[in-house]
Order: C-alpha cells, then structure tokens, then sequence
C-alpha cells in the first residue's frame, strides 16, 4: 500500500551521475577517480590530463567536470569549456 518500492512497477531508477576529472598531476586524478568510485554516488566516466579535456568532453556527455583549478592552464580551460559547453557543471 502506498510508496513506490524498488522492484515494483512504477519506481522510478535513479541515474548516478557522471563526471570527467580532469588534472594533469596523475596521482592526484587517480585518487580521487579510486575516492569517487568507492564512494559510489558519482560515476567516473573519465579522469584524463588537460590536453585531452576537449576530445573526452566531445565523446561522452557527463554531468559534471571536476576541474583541477591549481593547473596552470585551469582558468583558461574553464572559460574555454564554458563558452563550448554552457551548460556543463564545472567544479574546480
């Protein structure tokens, strides 16, 4: 009686989202990318270097972009994703 359970009809399948992290110190992306899995609330589609931001955002469509703005080059590849991607979630 009542509320939606899970294997019911009519519930409704919560989509994780998903987000690219992007920083060019390696151990860094990987820990966090190893973090957030483990946690399990966000799916890592990618955690890549800044060179390959554009090509990664151009393939997949994640929710978010975990940016590490400690990068040289991060303000830069900030406002460049925001002028491609105006509605992509970017955290840095």
């Amino acid at each position: 009686m009542g509320g939606d359970q899970p294997g019911q009809a009519g519930s409704k399948a919560v989509r994780t989202p998903g987000v690219i992290i992007v920083s060019n110190v390696l151990l860094y992306r990987e820990g966090l990318a190893a973090s957030l899995s483990r946690d399990g609330r966000l799916e890592v589609i990618a955690a890549l270097g800044a060179a390959d931001t554009f090509a990664a955002l151009s393939s997949f469509a994640p929710d978010a972009v975990l940016l590490d703005a400690s990068m040289e080059e991060g303000l830069a590849l900030a406002r460049s994703m925001r002028a491609n991607w105006p509605n992509l979630r970017l955290v840095g």
